[in-house]
């Protein structure tokens, strides 16, 4: 295509807009349970998993923590 001086050069098309929803934040109310239901572990002894490979550590861990989330 010979261009013309006059004449306006043709854009490229373009893709339409994606329109992507929001993401609506958490609801305070879960985040204040969920953060009274850690501090209740926490008082009732649990501790934040270290990361151990052995086994048995993991699941002396893993007990430990079921018993407490009957005991809550």
């Amino acid at each position: 295509m010979e261009v013309m001086p006059h004449m306006p050069i043709p854009a490229p098309p373009v893709a339409p807009a994606m329109q992507v929803p929001p993401v609506a934040p958490a609801p305070m109310d879960s985040v204040v349970t969920l953060v009274r239901l850690v501090k209740s572990m926490r008082e009732l002894g649990c501790k934040s998993f270290a990361g151990e490979l052995d086994v048995v550590i993991v699941g002396r861990w893993l007990h430990t923590v079921e018993d407490i989330m009957e005991q809550i």
